[in-house]
Formats: structure tokens, sequence, C-alpha cells
């Protein structure tokens, strides 16, 4: 940028977009009480398009689990706008395959096209809880958590889809969330 931007104070609906309570554990939970055949989705990273599989899945103490030894994650998208009438489904949880993350790891993001919800991935419910409540505090945006911690962060306040940083800011809190997500101790087999 070769300019400087003048400051502007944004109305509060505009900065207050994460319309959530904070979410515990128990909300990424998938009840079944026997082994269950479950679609997932097959993502091919650095690819858009996602194929369709079937795995079995043995419930544990009466839900099904994500599990990083078979490659397969848990998936949450959880409405994050204001309440309407209209809208009456406001969680889908379900399972993903294809990006090998290590156990206790998690990626949440509102950066979703088309409906900019919270989306959040992991194979550790916990983990799961954990980077979702960060979004939810910081307004929105990115968020990596690797062996239960926040690896890195990115707020993004304004609609849950912009910074109010600088682009030097932005540039090195991407970069730290793009590190998060490659790190090596995040990936049960490195990604090639």
């Amino acid at each position: 940028m070769v300019m400087e931007f003048a400051h502007y104070d944004y109305p509060d609906w505009a900065m207050k977009s994460m319309h959530l309570p904070q979410l515990k554990e128990a909300d990424f939970r998938i009840p079944a009480t026997k082994k269950t055949k479950v679609r997932v989705m097959r993502i091919f990273p650095g690819m858009v398009h996602t194929t369709e599989e079937i795995f079995e899945v043995e419930p544990v103490a009466g839900s099904l689990q994500a599990d990083a030894a078979r490659d397969l994650v848990k998936v949450a998208n959880l409405y994050r706008h204001e309440a309407r009438p209209e809208v009456t489904k406001t969680k889908g949880l379900g399972f993903a395959t294809g990006l090998q993350f290590k156990p206790n790891t998690a990626f949440a993001s509102t950066v979703s096209h088309d409906c900019h919800n919270l989306q959040v991935i992991g194979n550790d419910d916990k983990a799961m809880a954990l980077a979702a409540n960060e979004l939810i505090r910081v307004g929105g945006g990115h968020c990596v958590v690797v062996d239960g911690k926040v690896e890195a962060l990115m707020a993004l306040p304004l609609a849950g889809l912009m910074t109010l940083e600088s682009v030097e800011v932005a540039a090195q809190q991407l970069k730290a969330i793009e590190a998060g997500l490659k790190k090596p101790d995040a990936w049960l087999i490195q990604s090639k």
C-alpha cells in the first residue's frame, strides 16, 4: 500500500456478527449407539472439488468420534448471524477426510463462501471448541489449534470477514495461520 487509510468507525452491527454463545465439547457431539456408516467428504488439498466416501464408525461413549489414525475429522457448520424466524437449522455436523491432522488439532474460520458461518474442522471436540470460542471472542476470523493450544489466530472483526489491522500486520497474521496449518507436528503425514 502506498497510502494510509483514514480511520473509520464502523457501526456496531458490522462489528458484532458472532451471535453464538460460548461452545462446549458437547456441541460437537454426534450421538450414536451402534456402528454406523457415515458419508465422508474427501478433501483434496489445493483443489476446490470434493468427493464422497463411506466410512464405518464405531461409537465411543455414545457418540461418533473423529479418528486421526484413519484421517477422519469432524466438520461443524454453525449459523453465526442474527436469529431469523425462517432459519431453523443452525448447526450441521459431519465428517471429512484428506487433511491428515494429528490428534488434538482443529481449524476454525468465519470465511466460508457463500454463507460465512462459523466452520470448524478437527479431530478433537475440545480443540474444536477452543478454536470456535477464540473466533467468537475476537469477532470472527481464522484460528489454528495444535496439541490443544492456539497456534495462530487472525481476528477479522468487521463482519467476521475483514481485519482492521494494517496490511503489514494482516500479512503477518495470515502467514502465521498458514504456518500453523503447515506446522510439521500438525500433520500425521507430510503433504507432498
